[in-house]
């Protein structure tokens, strides 16, 4: 018999990670968190004991200097929607300041499309999801390109050869549009989300297994064999 312990990281390319058990940056960049109105909540919950919860008229809303337009970046997270009365409930939104048009956004409206724009560009996803479920996305930019993987999948895809290519660092915010750096309160989600985290590379360039656990966790096992084949590094499948 014996205890194996396991420890999952943080590489260098994590620039923003909220487990959703707090509102601090578990990222190394430790950054401030502007919160209207988000709490914790425990009625669902993916990994952890809590949830960040939005009640349709809050969101979180982060300055990142390491996020520039001309770089890649992955933005990837779980998110359980409760409601179909907001007609355009948009996840995050990814802009620079100081112009309404040029920026990333999603949103998921009532027909359960997903919808992703960069500047004037957007595409359409049909059926991409349903409220009262759990779903992991993943949005990758790689470079003149935006994925959308669903559970892992890939589901639609952006040509933004023509989008945005500032060097200005950008706001994130999260659980609402953005219009001119400020949140635009009719497409404010009613649900909840976990694991959140923001990458400055293009994490995934095929259909993958989401996580299972949450990132830069620590694991525990009691064995009761010491049969190695017959208990798996557990420390393979912890991404992050």
């Amino acid at each position: 018999y014996s205890w194996r312990v396991y420890s999952g990281t943080i590489d260098e390319n994590t620039i923003l990670l909220l487990h959703g058990d707090g509102f601090e940056d578990a990222s190394p960049n430790a950054h401030a968190v502007q919160n209207t109105g988000v709490t914790l909540s425990n009625v669902k919950t993916k990994f952890s004991g809590t949830a960040f919860s939005f009640d349709g008229s809050s969101w979180m809303k982060f300055i990142l200097d390491e996020i520039k337009w001309a770089e890649d970046f992955t933005l990837d997270f779980w998110i359980y929607h409760t409601s179909a009365a907001i007609s355009y409930p948009t996840p995050f939104s990814l802009s620079y300041p100081a112009n309404y048009y040029r920026g990333y956004y999603v949103h998921h409206d009532w027909w359960k499309n997903c919808s992703i724009a960069c500047n004037t560009k957007t595409t359409s996803i049909s059926n991409a999801y349903t409220k009262d479920k759990w779903f992991h996305f993943a949005y990758v930019k790689s470079g003149t390109t935006i994925s959308v993987y669903h559970d892992g999948t890939l589901v639609g895809t952006l040509d933004i050869s023509s989008g945005v290519s500032d060097t200005s660092a950008v706001n994130l915010i999260i659980g609402a549009m953005s219009q001119y750096g400020s949140p635009v309160s009719d497409t404010a989600i009613l649900g909840y989300m976990n694991e959140i985290r923001l990458s400055n590379v293009a994490r995934y360039t095929a259909n993958f297994t989401p996580q299972t656990e949450p990132y830069n966790m620590n694991f525990v096992e009691f064995c009761a064999s010491n049969d190695a084949n017959a208990y798996p590094d557990r420390a393979t499948h912890t991404d992050g």
